[in-house]
């Protein structure tokens, strides 16, 4: 199955969310799913795409933080491409552009 995570911040950033998250992609991974992660380059030295332990990790330039929000307006179309082709969507709150998300989910009818 092709399952796409779609949050805010990934590894390497390192918070109880992100923690979950991971654990869960990286199982997922590691049972044969195809497993994929669309989230912010928060750090402008992280890969904008890497394999880490079998999920991978799309990370879209953000453009400015409000609190712990990153704004980044090509978020929504690279999540757009991803969710075009994948099975199922996780989505993980807090999710600044989580309506649009949701709204490209079901545009392309996906769970």
């Amino acid at each position: 199955m092709k399952v796409l995570f779609v949050l805010t911040y990934y590894k390497p950033y390192w918070t109880g969310l992100t923690h979950y998250a991971a654990r869960v992609a990286e199982g997922l991974a590691k049972r044969g799913h195809q497993v994929s992660v669309v989230c912010t380059q928060h750090d402008k030295t992280l890969a904008k795409e890497e394999l880490i332990k079998g999920v991978k990790v799309y990370r879209v330039p953000s453009l400015s933080q409000i609190s712990r929000s990153q704004l980044s307006p090509l978020f929504v179309f690279k999540a757009g491409r991803l969710i075009k082709e994948a099975e199922a969507i996780i989505v993980y709150f807090p999710l600044a552009e989580i309506v649009l998300i949701a709204l490209v989910a079901k545009i392309f009818r996906k769970k």
